[in-house]
């Protein structure tokens, strides 16, 4: 039977995947550690294979370190194989999310700072993961060489954070890692194997995948073919820095099938969105060209695919299905109330009421990008969660955002659909965060941040979104 250890702290644990935050208390990190190196007979031991990758299966909260206020830690250890100072760690795992936080700790000596990132699993893999599995986290993960010391034991702990299914599992090995490795290297690496397509569509509730494994419609290989296209852009898709976005779209030749898009509408209903060649081609020039398009073509969107059909053919017959990174589903609405949705990666907004779309714009709200507006949405308040979009007419918005008390969190004017004028943010207690002036989208004067008690805690001048100088 696996034993309870409880540690009394008089402090408040907290924890963010890879960072230990130590708050006010300087010894929290002391006194986990000491936890984890005092009892490593709590976490069970995994014996690595020799000659190829592990798998391990570990049924969390059967024993636990639990830190005073109920922080528990549960997981596995294992012993670092011959080599290992000179190897990297590889490895994947399929965790519950109420254990969706995890780390790395040496049985003895000196602890030390371990992973630094990860990739979210997109793919399902046979033996570790289900299609109709929810609230799990899966991670593919590295860890560079020099780490670990050979004959050495250490412990991935994984910190619980609520009720739920305890079911870890999970394939390690050690290897030689050359630059960067993504995805790809790291399923290699451990000899990953693919849930069939089917598994996958499912498991991205992708409406647009469905309709591709029809066999009515399209063929299998051609529906394998534009899911591997979906996963390439999806791993290649990446945000930058001031709000710009690295991504991947594909086209291919011609569906080897003439599927009728209006058949699929009335088996699967309405796309998602739907884009003119004309509104594809105003997007292009506004964002200043140097892109391709045809302005013979309307896609309707369903999801992470868009179907390709030429604006004068009655029949409407899909030519191509293209495919991208990003989810159009959110632009279905999902009730009657007025309200707005976006795709960051394709800087586009929109507006619906009455479970109608009412507006449609792009490059809003992005700072002091210049917004293009299909359509402008009728004078109203639209809401996203905690924030707020009230149109006011002839170019003029008030965004407002909200703590979960429906208290204002954040206050901002625009004009010509961009942000202008006067902003102010305010604490819980409703004191003032901030007074800003933005223009043009961009912050432009003086910014003041202000305590929760009042007091001035900063003043900086901006000039076009740039610091100049402090304030005198």
């Amino acid at each position: 039977m696996r034993t309870h250890i409880v540690i009394s702290l008089i402090f408040v644990v907290f924890f963010s995947s890879f960072t230990i935050s130590l708050g006010a208390n300087k010894n929290l990190k002391k006194l986990l550690i000491e936890g984890l190196q005092g009892h490593p007979e709590l976490f069970q031991l995994v014996e690595l294979e020799k000659a190829s990758p592990t798998d391990f299966k570990i049924e969390l909260g059967e024993s636990v370190l639990t830190l005073d206020g109920g922080d528990k830690f549960d997981g596995f250890r294992f012993k670092a194989p011959e080599g290992a100072d000179q190897l990297s760690l590889v490895w994947y795992f399929n965790a519950p999310s109420n254990w969706g936080e995890w780390y790395l700790c040496p049985v003895k000596g000196e602890y030390k700072e371990s992973f630094r990132s990860w990739f979210n699993g997109d793919k399902l893999y046979e033996n570790f993961d289900k299609a109709d599995e929810g609230n799990r986290v899966r991670t593919l993960q590295t860890l560079d060489a020099g780490y670990f010391e050979p004959g050495e034991e250490y412990i991935m702990w994984f910190r619980e954070r609520g009720e739920g299914d305890n079911r870890l599992s999970g394939r390690l090995s050690f290897a030689t890692i050359e630059g960067n490795w993504e995805h790809q290297e790291i399923e290699e690496e451990l000899g990953l194997s693919p849930m069939p397509v089917e598994a996958q569509v499912k498991n991205l509730k992708s409406r647009g995948g469905e309709i591709l494994l029809d066999e009515e419609f399209f063929t299998n290989g051609y529906a394998a073919s534009r899911m591997d296209s979906v996963f390439f852009g999806l791993r290649r898709s990446k945000q930058m820095r001031g709000g710009f976005f690295v991504t991947i779209q594909t086209a291919v030749p011609a569906c080897d099938t003439n599927p009728s898009l209006l058949e699929i509408q009335e088996r699967y209903g309405e796309p998602d969105f739907i884009q003119t060649g004309l509104e594809r081609g105003a997007v292009v020039e506004h964002a200043g060209g140097g892109v391709d398009y045809d302005p013979n073509i309307v896609t309707y969107f369903y999801d992470y695919f868009g179907f390709e059909v030429n604006k004068d053919d009655p029949n409407k017959i899909v030519e191509r299905v293209m495919t991208h990174a990003h989810d159009f589903s959110v632009f279905t609405p999902k009730d009657e109330q007025a309200s707005f949705a976006q795709v960051g990666m394709k800087n586009l907004t929109v507006f619906f009421d009455k479970g109608k779309e009412v507006g449609r714009a792009y490059y809003f709200l992005e700072g002091g990008k210049e917004p293009l507006c299909i359509t402008v949405p009728p004078v109203g308040s639209y809401r996203r969660g905690g924030e707020v979009l009230e149109y006011l007419g002839e170019e003029k918005w008030t965004r407002i955002n909200y703590f979960e008390d429906e208290s204002v969190a954040r206050r901002i004017s625009f004009e010509n659909h961009r942000m202008n004028g006067k902003s102010e943010g305010f604490h819980r207690n409703g004191q003032r965060s901030f007074v800003a002036s933005y223009k043009d989208g961009e912050l432009d004067g003086k910014l003041v941040q202000y305590s929760e008690e009042g007091d001035v805690l900063e003043e900086k001048v901006f000039s076009k979104g740039k610091p100049q100088q402090e304030a005198s």
